[in-house]
């Protein structure tokens, strides 16, 4: 992977794509990723099925940018950034020394590659403020009609009329 095209849009699909875009989380904790207001979970050690309501392309984007988040939590628990901010005690805003995408890159490709395959949770997420929607009861309405018969019909909330 380039790193300088790591938030790149993604314009085509690998060649070995199958049908189904997996995300891989190698380390021992869950990782969990929001988009769209929904946060995904990937299990620890598990490759994932990436299942989303998305075209192909978006799903590819949107996989690596949860490797890069992946990658970026892991890069931040390491030795080498720990390194860094050794180095950088002391020194002005400026002169610091940083980490680039080059650094990132090793943990990003963990996350594309396979490993045993696991199952994603995914949770709606509300924003503060946001109610939770109100269930709509569904119910049998059963209408008599001439003679003996009857008619049912399948009606949800105040009336809506889904299976008649």
């Amino acid at each position: 992977m380039n790193p300088n095209q790591a938030n790149a849009p993604v314009t085509q699909l690998p060649a070995d794509y199958d049908g189904v875009f997996r995300f891989t989380n190698w380390t021992d904790r869950d990782f969990t990723a929001k988009w769209g207001g929904i946060e995904y979970t990937f299990p620890a050690l598990k490759t994932t099925p990436m299942l989303l309501p998305f075209s192909p392309l978006e799903i590819q984007s949107i996989r690596k940018k949860f490797a890069k988040e992946l990658a970026e939590r892991e890069f931040f628990q390491g030795k080498k950034i720990k390194d860094l901010d050794k180095k950088n005690e002391g020194v002005n805003f400026q002169g610091a020394v940083t980490y680039t995408e080059n650094d990132l890159t090793p943990f990003i490709q963990k996350a594309l590659s396979p490993l045993p395959v696991g199952q994603m949770k995914a949770e709606q997420v509300l924003t503060e403020g946001e109610k939770r929607p109100k269930a709509k009861v569904t119910k049998i309405v059963k209408t008599k009609l001439s003679g003996d018969d009857e008619e049912e019909t399948l009606v949800q909330g105040k009336g809506d009329v889904i299976q008649g």
